[in-house]
């Protein structure tokens, strides 16, 4: 049964006052409104009290360095970290992986942009991250192996590398000895696996346009971290015919020279150039193959000379620290490096990425 509402909100019968509909929608909204009110003034204290709180991060300061008063206070635990090691923390990256995925994209981002694909004969260029094995001495009896973190290869042609890379998490600073080391072995053992192409065409895969002098060279590329590095190796026939077994000179170390110092660097020739005096041996060993000198008796006193060797100064007969004159540098291999390259630096990157093409054009450039 219908009943008559009045104006007053009351009915016929006298019964309890209504609330119209829309009295109650305007109660729902004051009762929204006033909700989220109350939210935005609790969200307001929040973002107060965030804001309030951030504060620029404070070092202990290690003793005799700043003020006293501007260490933190003293916590429960120890610190995890101190802040030598947060320097060493900000030098690395979490995983090598990370810093080889940066690496290949941006030699194969250069390489598409560049435009070198599109040259008659260079459509097959690419950058792998491939776990390339070389191997150094014959098949089955190496001495020595090393792998690769990637390389450049065409393809379309006989499939034989280019050029390769090497990467690190770390920059080259934290183990730089050892980086060096592990470059000159996979350049070594990469030139040891190509003298076995059975074409000459194949051994030549990856070389360089020979020089005025007559040396061979190569290319790699490595990142530390985010610092680029380009090396190029230099050898001549001599370290060829070395690698394959001939005989190589053998430098014993000075008695004024520390062992650090008889081990040398193989990115120079002028390390090379530290000895006393020249022997002679023969077959290799994975120390020599990377330009280095084998340990033997000090009490060496003659010199004897051979093919690629110049003959001892009058100060090296002496007894006296040898100079770069009594070494012929086509016997070693000899890594020249260039960077490092700043990955933060727009004008750096600009450079190596103009450098990297310039080489890619001439490594993938016919023999004639």
């Amino acid at each position: 049964m219908a009943r008559l509402v009045k104006n007053y909100g009351t009915t016929e019968e006298g019964g309890t006052p209504k609330i119209r509909r829309f009295e109650r929608l305007k109660d729902r909204q004051r009762q929204r409104e006033a909700a989220e009110q109350a939210v935005s003034e609790q969200l307001g204290r929040l973002d107060i009290q965030e804001q309030a709180s951030r504060k620029p991060p404070r070092t202990p300061s290690p003793p005799g360095r700043g003020d006293v008063g501007s260490a933190l206070p003293p916590t429960d635990q120890l610190e995890v970290i101190s802040p030598e090691s947060m320097e060493l923390e900000r030098d690395r990256s979490k995983d090598e992986e990370i810093v080889n995925s940066a690496l290949i994209h941006l030699l194969v981002t250069t390489t598409l942009c560049s435009g070198i694909g599109t040259i008659a004969g260079r459509e097959g260029l690419a950058w792998m991250p491939t776990r390339q094995t070389f191997r150094l001495g014959p098949a089955g009896d190496s001495i020595c192996e090393a792998k690769t973190d990637g390389i450049l290869y065409n393809g379309i042609g006989p499939g034989y590398t280019l050029a390769i890379l090497e990467v690190k998490p770390y920059v080259r600073r934290i183990a730089q000895q050892k980086i060096e080391w592990q470059e000159a072995c996979q350049m070594a053992t990469w030139i040891s696996t190509s003298l076995d192409a059975k074409t000459k065409d194949k051994r030549r895969e990856g070389v360089l346009h020979t020089s005025d002098d007559g040396k061979y060279r190569r290319i790699l590329i490595s990142q530390d971290y985010r610092y680029l590095f380009i090396t190029i190796s230099e050898w001549g026939q001599a370290y060829e015919r070395y690698l394959r077994g001939g005989s190589r000179p053998v430098t014993p170390p000075s008695k004024n020279s520390s062992p650090s110092q008889n081990r040398g660097r193989t990115a120079t020739a002028a390390a090379m150039a530290t000895q006393q005096t020249a022997s002679w041996s023969t077959g290799p060993t994975a120390e020599a193959a990377t330009g280095t000198t084998a340990a033997e008796p000090a009490s060496t006193k003659a010199a004897a000379t051979g093919p690629g060797t110049k003959e001892a100064t009058e100060s090296a007969r002496h007894g006296n620290k040898a100079t770069a004159e009594d070494l012929d540098d086509g016997n070693y291999l000899i890594m020249n490096c260039y960077g490092p390259y700043s990955l933060d630096d727009k004008r750096h990157v600009t450079i190596f990425l103009r450098n990297v093409i310039a080489l890619i054009l001439e490594v993938s450039d016919p023999w004639e």
